[in-house]
């Protein structure tokens, strides 16, 4: 019973394979897991307080208008529901009479929800 043997050119093709994959493996790692802390770092979390108030905001919000459900009425909605209609066409053929084909199109109908 002849063994045969593995060369070495595929053995260390495949030692360089599993290291470059282990080595990808654990790159994506440490990046999914500094890359929240390094975006939280810099991003609006170390931004300083302002400890004054800004009165001009609550001065807009005072003067907005507030609306309730008896000021605004009932809401009438238009919806358009579209209603077939024929339009004749014409269409050429080798015979001596016309012929007329229907084309629907829709007409938009107002109504009431």
């Amino acid at each position: 019973m002849i063994k045969k043997k593995l060369p070495k050119y595929y053995l260390f093709i495949s030692i360089s394979t599993l290291i470059a994959i282990i080595f990808v493996v654990v790159q994506n790692t440490y990046s999914n897991l500094m890359g929240p802390i390094k975006a939280a770092k810099a991003g609006t979390l170390t931004k300083p307080i302002n400890p004054n108030l800004n009165t001009e905001i609550i001065d807009v919000l005072e003067n907005k208008a507030e609306y309730n459900s008896d000021q605004i009425g009932d809401i009438w909605y238009r919806a358009t529901t579209p209603t077939p209609t024929l339009q004749p066409t014409p269409t050429l053929s080798a015979q001596t009479t016309p012929q007329v084909s229907p084309i629907i199109s829709p007409t938009p109908v107002q109504t009431q929800l």
